[in-house]
């Protein structure tokens, strides 16, 4: 069975462990009930839905104040270098229901320093807590159009995008959303020509675990979930060790 892996980024708070309960179909992230992030490592689970078998990968949430920046950056940049050969899609989640800030467009531009704007031919938009009703009328609000740099972000991101109502603890409600991601995906990985997203680092780490496969006898899976579970620190990212 082909795999999709998908890539959550966004800033804490924005419902990126939920919404990767929701692609999955099952609680398999833990939810935050506060604005600090949940999650401070890389986490990652499988599922199978509608016949497709789905890989999502959580990462730590960007302006979390219980974390240096650097700290944060360090631990996605593990995020996609264990992907390999790469995901077929980054989601780059945003809270729909408040205005886009300066913020959330420095959040961009730092994961575009970590992805490359490789990243870009990989987007999608998440907007969680808003309609896809609510969301366009937002757009044509000719007396409060969106600004300049949500435009720019759009257009980055190919005007892919998808809306997720309300509660996204409520199955029923988020389920056809749900659907129209992933098929979203499907359809950005035929536009892709079924290339995953990769880059130097991606490659390079690629070659490093294979090397350490063959040094210590263990399988090429192991070190990463072994790296993925903060177990293998023989291992760094260019010039970084990983922890």
């Amino acid at each position: 069975m082909d795999e999709i892996p998908l890539l959550i980024i966004g800033k804490t708070g924005n419902g990126k462990s939920s919404l990767g309960n929701v692609i999955l179909g099952k609680a398999k992230f833990q939810v935050s009930t506060s604005m600090a992030s949940e999650t401070k490592q890389m986490s990652e689970a499988v599922d199978v839905v509608n016949g497709k078998q789905i890989k999502v990968t959580d990462t730590p949430g960007v302006c979390d104040t219980g974390r240096s920046d650097d700290g944060v950056e360090m631990e996605i940049a593990k995020c996609v270098a264990t992907m390999v050969p790469g995901p077929d899609a980054i989601c780059f989640v945003i809270r729909g229901s408040e205005r886009f800030t300066k913020e959330e467009m420095d959040a961009y531009e730092n994961f575009k320093t970590i992805f490359g704007q490789e990243m870009t031919k990989y987007l999608i938009l998440v907007f969680t807590r808003v309609t896809q009703e609510e969301f366009q009328e937002a757009l044509q609000n000719k007396k409060k159009p969106p600004p300049p740099t949500f435009l720019k972000l759009l257009e980055e991101a190919g005007n892919r995008f998808v809306c997720f109502s309300n509660d996204l603890t409520n199955k029923s409600s988020t389920e056809q959303e749900a659907i129209r991601l992933l098929q979203r995906v499907v359809d950005l990985k035929i536009q892709n020509n079924g290339s995953y997203y990769s880059d130097d680092l991606v490659k390079w780490f690629d070659h490093e675990v294979t090397k350490e496969a063959e040094k210590t006898g263990h399988s090429v899976d192991k070190i990463k979930e072994e790296l993925i579970k903060a177990k293998n620190p023989g291992l760094s990212v260019k010039g970084c060790t990983v922890m």
